[in-house]
Order: structure tokens, then sequence, then C-alpha cells
């Protein structure tokens, strides 16, 4: 028995990529004879790769006469990207042109360092253009041997003082070897937030009131927001502001601001930023709500 090896040389390749495979020499066995393919595998940048080959093959006849079926084979890739398969000698086979086909599936993340952290700073009047969760970085922190890029994960803001528009910024970053950016779902029913009015013949065509586009903050003091909703309460109704949104209608006060029924409404400012959502319902039973809320916000430093 002889084994023979492929000339000397380096496999390269992309992510995934097709390449056709011929073999030339050949070991006696049972059976077909048998070549030995060993080799290890760079990615197209030079450093190891890791990962899986897929081989497959048409069904041919060797040069010896031995007949080979159609078939595949899955080969993973060793430590240090070592690949090592053996197969059937197609030089020479019947139908002439027989060649294998090799596919690398090759991963991507397994070498990668994970970092963490987070940066803190503090000041007066900070710019405009804020750092978001989402946002990609550049890490560089000589004394801990890291420069690497992450994406921000949280961010938040503490204001220390009304006064000089100061606060303090906490930014948390990792990179994807240190925290997945996957997100998970799960399947949920949500039933209509808003009581639907019915006709005889079903559901009548004026199922919801218009939205307050027109809403808008008229005053702004230390302690008190005055909002004028843009149109007056429907007789019987009137404007409903919660402090999120969501729980709409006469069952819920849990987030629930205040019902009123003026156009003019007077809401309590609690911080600098400050915001509240306001649908308008009418006297019917069940009440008619909007079907979008209007959103007033308030970034205001005195």
């Amino acid at each position: 028995m002889r084994n023979a090896h492929r000339p000397m040389g380096r496999f390269f390749c992309l992510l995934v990529t097709t390449v056709i495979l011929s073999l030339a020499v050949r070991m006696h066995a049972s059976g077909p004879a048998m070549t030995q393919v060993v080799d290890t595998v760079y990615r197209a940048d030079g450093t190891l790769a890791m990962g899986t080959v897929l081989i497959s093959w048409p069904a041919f006849t060797t040069a010896d006469g031995a007949a080979v079926a159609a078939g595949s084979l899955s080969v993973h890739l060793g430590s240090g990207g070592a690949f090592a398969a053996s197969l059937a000698p197609n030089t020479g086979a019947q139908p002439a042109g027989v060649y294998y086909r090799v596919v690398y599936q090759l991963t991507d993340d397994t070498v990668q360092p994970a970092w963490m952290g987070e940066y803190r700073i503090s000041g007066d009047c900070l710019p405009v253009n804020d750092v978001l969760p989402g946002d990609a970085v550049q890490v560089a922190a000589p004394s801990r041997q890291a420069n690497f890029a992450a994406i921000v994960r949280e961010v938040d803001v503490l204001l220390t003082s009304l006064a000089y528009d100061r606060a303090e910024y906490a930014i948390k970053f990792a990179n994807d070897a240190a925290g997945s950016m996957a997100i998970e779902f799960s399947k949920a029913t949500l039933p209509d937030p808003l009581p639907v009015a019915f006709t005889t013949s079903g559901p009548s065509s004026a199922m919801y009131l218009p939205a307050l586009t027109a809403a808008q903050v008229t005053d702004v003091i230390a302690t008190e927001i005055t909002v004028d909703a843009g149109t007056a309460p429907p007789t019987g109704g009137g404007i409903e502001v919660r402090r999120t949104d969501g729980g709409w209608g006469p069952t819920s006060d849990g987030n629930l601001v205040g019902r009123y029924a003026s156009q003019s409404i007077e809401l309590p400012r609690l911080s600098r930023i400050q915001e509240y959502l306001l649908r308008q319902y009418d006297g019917s039973s069940p009440a008619k709500y909007s079907r979008q809320s209007a959103l007033v916000h308030v970034d205001y430093p005195y």
C-alpha cells in the first residue's frame, strides 16, 4: 500500500466558496482505489480556517473499472484548519470531465476576543450629537492592550443640574463575542385596546375619532406645562392624557394622568424632559377614542 499527498501548497478560500478538486494519485485497497487528501485550510486573509467542508460528486467509473455511486461527504476542519478526506480518484474516469465539488462553510467568530466595558463622562452643556444604543464605536485602551470595534448596548443619562445643563453619561458597549445582538421573539395575541362600535350589520364606518394632530405646548414654567389639544373635546367626552401609550379607556388607570373636558390642559412638570400622550373620546357607550395617540414632548432647561 502506498500513500500519496497533494503537491505542497495551501487552500485559500472565502467564507463560502466552491472549488473543483481533481485527484490524480491513489492507494490500493479493497473496492475502489482511494486517495488520501491532507492539507491545512486558510482564509483569504491568511488566518487559519474553522468550520466544515462539504464534498459532493456524481456517479462515475474509475480508470480501473470500479463503479462509484453519487454521494456527498461532510468533513469537519480540525485544530489549526487541518483537512483530511479519503476519496476515489477521478483521473481517467468515465464519463470524462467528472469533478468533486467542494463547498467551505466557515465560522467567523471563534477567534475574536470578547470585550465589553463602560465609559462615563460628566459635564455642562454636553454636545447634542448623543451616543445612542446601536451605534458602532472604536475602542482604544492601551493600558488594557485593547483596540477593538464594538456596539453601544446601553446609554444612561442622569441630569444633575437644570441651571447649568449638567448631566452624567454612562455608555456601555460590547463586541459580538461578548454579547450577541440577536433578538428573541415570542408569540402573543394582542386584543384591540379600544372598544369597537358596531351596528346591526357589523362594524360601523366611524369606529374611531380623529387623532389630535394639532396638539401643541403653549406654555412651560418650572412646575407646569400648558397644552392646547388643537380641537374642542367632543360633547359628553373629553381629552384623556396618559404617561405611556397604553391602557386607553375607562377601565385602566395605572398610567392615567387625567381626563379633561377643556381644549386647554394644564399638566404637571416633574423633570426637564417630560412626555405625555393624548387621545380624545366621546360620550357614547362604549366610548369611542382616537385610534392614534398625540405625543407631547418637552425638553426645557428651566
